[in-house]
């Protein structure tokens, strides 16, 4: 509603996933204490904390920043993944991501180099608590190999993704994140598809550490 305001409300309401006009608005008023009618016809509330409810980049650095987006059209790629909560502390993911490394050497694949090794936000860490927050670790595999309970099958869909290259410290990842959701994405004329937001390890914390990151940040979209 504030960077598409040509859409009617029942249009946004319909593509967030509200079965119906009146939920969404019930929670919108809920939520921001004005009607979502209201929101969209007074010009005074899109200057106001309403529209500051999600900050740019304010977590880890005040000064916003800009990166080059790639549009990229991948292939399926088939994947086994296992998923970790992320805890107090983080250790969990680190934990997961060992286990799996160490199944991709007892299975001999070849994790290393482009799309090989993935991970995937299954929530949004502004507002899940970390006791809450999923995060999946994931390599390409190119047969379907037996698993124990700790892995599972998955793949990662074909078609267009917008596509970030990061490297720096945690800071520059999440501003790479907040510029691809907050300011490209709303203005670029695409929506995101049904699936997790992607983070492709061009080298693993094996190689360079768990401070820094060399990966590639992809968002699955279609043309709206």
């Amino acid at each position: 509603m504030l960077h598409r305001s040509q859409l009617k409300i029942t249009d946004v309401a319909l593509s967030c996933g509200f079965e119906s006009m009146e939920n969404f608005s019930r929670q919108f008023k809920k939520k921001f204490k004005v009607s979502p009618k209201q929101f969209k016809y007074a010009s005074s509330l899109k200057n106001s904390n309403i529209s500051q409810e999600v900050p740019v980049s304010n977590e880890y650095d005040d000064q916003a920043k800009t990166f080059d987006v790639e549009l990229e059209r991948l292939e399926s790629i088939p994947i086994v993944f296992n998923r970790a909560i992320f805890g107090s502390d983080g250790t969990n993911l680190v934990n997961s991501y060992k286990d799996l490394i160490h199944w991709a050497n007892e299975s001999n694949l070849d994790y290393l180099g482009a799309k090989k090794r993935f991970g995937m936000s299954i929530d949004n860490p502004e507002y899940t608590p970390k006791d809450k927050y999923r995060y999946d670790f994931a390599v390409a595999t190119e047969a379907s190999l037996a698993l124990d309970s700790v892995f599972e099958h998955g793949c990662i869909p074909e078609g267009l993704y917008a596509t970030v290259h990061v490297e720096g410290d945690l800071s520059m990842v999440a501003s790479a994140w907040d510029y691809l959701y907050k300011s490209w994405l709303p203005n670029s004329g695409y929506l995101p598809r049904h699936f997790p937001a992607l983070e492709e390890f061009l080298q693993g914390p094996e190689a360079i550490g768990w401070d820094r990151f060399n990966i590639k940040c992809r968002i699955p979209i279609i043309n709206i």
